[in-house]
């Protein structure tokens, strides 16, 4: 694994139009790291996850995907770059497959792309999908 950081936040101050909610956030989270935030509810932990994503108003610091910074980019042009967010919800459809549920959540228009065993395959064109009976 590489030194290079994945994803830096440098004194964020970010909160929801005027109202600021994160005050001087910090961290540095590697590639491929794993970062657990834990807090009592209301202190901050959704909005730290919302405004490395784009949907709050960052108000100071600094947001960076490696060396780019992404902290005044649309959220979409966040997502192209590789940020992203499974919430905890598990608002899946239970008699799908995990390849399945990818292909439902995943659109054609964004570009996305999903890597089923060795193939590359664009949702849509359903290659390599169970039927049913198949399936154990």
């Amino acid at each position: 694994m590489s030194d290079a950081p994945g994803i830096v936040l440098e004194g964020v101050r970010a909160g929801y139009g005027e109202t600021v909610v994160l005050e001087g956030v910090s961290l540095t989270l590697p590639p491929r790291g794993t970062l657990a935030v834990l807090g009592r509810n209301g202190v901050g932990k959704t909005t730290l996850l919302a405004t490395i994503m784009g949907h709050t108003t960052l108000h100071g610091g600094a947001i960076r995907l490696g060396p780019r910074e992404v902290g005044r980019m649309a959220p979409h042009r966040r997502a192209r770059a590789g940020i992203g967010w499974v919430p905890q919800e598990r608002e899946i459809f239970r008699s799908l497959t995990v390849e399945e549920n990818l292909a439902v959540a995943a659109r054609q228009d964004t570009g996305i792309s999903h890597t089923a065993g060795k193939k590359t395959w664009m949702p849509g064109t359903r290659p390599g999908m169970t039927t049913r009976s198949s399936r154990s």
